[in-house]
């Protein structure tokens, strides 16, 4: 029951329901012109050319009516509207006959309310129709924005997700590169080792001439011992 109450209600402040009421306003309208315009043209004209002329007539001025509601900030004038609501008003007068003289005070009366009634009811629903319509191309236009705005933030996902499996794929290339750099630098080390003489602590630029100070090192004990035995020689 509550979702029947929603649809009834959303049915209601829906665009369609403002277009049929205006539709039905305007069919009522044109009619009630026609039959005011067929009464006005001379009578030297044909039925045919009075009924075409008056039809004419009566839908050319209820769509300008329509047309200049909708286009009121164009025009520049907000009583331009008014003087059209006036003018219907006066055309509804004359088709319910309301300036008769042979009338009493109570139909006066009612069919004046009846001409203000239906002029107002044109004006108004015109008036709705308009801001309706700017409501509806303001909501579809947001919900383009909406559409495009979820598509570039699903654009640029994409692109993240590319650029995090590229950032992946970098840290790994750096860890392979820094395992690579400590293994280079512990080979080092061992080649820089193998170059300092393990007497006197001395690096030499290479292995063929770490040996050939190795055999004058004056810290090397066999050198040493060479050296005193050399000197006892020559003592004796």
């Amino acid at each position: 029951m509550q979702s029947f109450i929603y649809r009834v209600g959303n049915a209601i402040t829906s665009l369609g329901a403002v277009i049929m009421v205006l539709l039905l306003t305007i069919v009522a309208g044109v009619c009630f012109s026609h039959t005011v315009f067929y009464e006005s043209l001379p009578g030297g004209m044909q039925n045919w050319e009075r009924s075409l002329a008056s039809w004419a007539i009566a839908c050319s001025w209820e769509c300008t009516i329509l047309v200049v509601v909708c286009n009121t900030d164009l025009l520049g004038d907000k009583r331009i509207p008014i003087v059209l609501s006036v003018c219907s008003g006066i055309v509804i007068l004359f088709f319910i006959h309301a300036f008769d003289h042979d009338l009493t005070i109570q139909e006066y009366l009612k069919r004046w309310f009846i001409g203000l009634l239906v002029a107002s009811i044109n004006i108004v629903f015109s008036t709705l129709f308009y801001r309706k319509y700017c409501e509806h191309n303001h909501k579809e236009a947001l919900a383009k924005q909406v559409a495009d705005l979820q598509a570039g933030i699903s654009v640029r996902d994409n692109e993240l997700t590319l650029v995090k499996a590229r950032l992946e794929q970098v840290d790994a290339k750096l860890i392979l590169a820094s395992n690579y750099i400590e293994e280079l630098e512990d080979f080092k080390k061992k080649e820089i080792c193998k170059l300092i003489c393990p007497h006197c602590g001395i690096k030499q630029d290479s292995v063929y001439k770490l040996s050939a100070h190795r055999n004058i090192c004056g810290r090397n004990p066999n050198v040493e011992a060479k050296m005193s035995v050399h000197h006892s020689k020559q003592a004796v």
